[in-house]
């Protein structure tokens, strides 16, 4: 599977079936894909999400691609956006910290990201 923002649920489902679960960090970047964004419900709208990552070449892979330079004030209003629209969540206090410890690894490559 590719990596994606956020997986939906039927992701960690698939991950749950399998023994072995691929994620691909050698394919091309799709700049309309899932890989770093997603929605949200906020406020009973669906809101769009995003890691703003630096410009390259279309034809980099997913694991060449890198973290805009405004990716830490964009990472505040990023986890800003989640807290208002999870507050009143179920869980809220215990899965919460960890996105924010996700979102604030130091790491700035898109890809390993997603292996936290």
């Amino acid at each position: 599977m590719q990596p994606y923002f956020m997986p939906y649920l039927g992701y960690f489902q698939l991950l749950n079936l399998v023994d072995r679960f691929v994620i691909y960090d050698n394919i091309q970047y799709t700049k309309k894909g899932w890989i770093n964004r997603n929605r949200i419900i906020l406020n009973g709208e669906i809101s769009t999400i995003s890691i703003p990552l630096k410009k390259g070449s279309d034809f980099l892979n997913i694991n060449e691609r890198y973290l805009a330079e405004n990716w830490d004030r964009e990472k505040i209003k990023l986890i800003n956006k989640l807290r208002q629209a999870y507050i009143k969540a179920p869980n809220y206090s215990v899965f919460f910290p960890i996105i924010e410890e996700i979102l604030n690894e130091e790491n700035k490559n898109l890809f390993i990201e997603f292996l936290r």
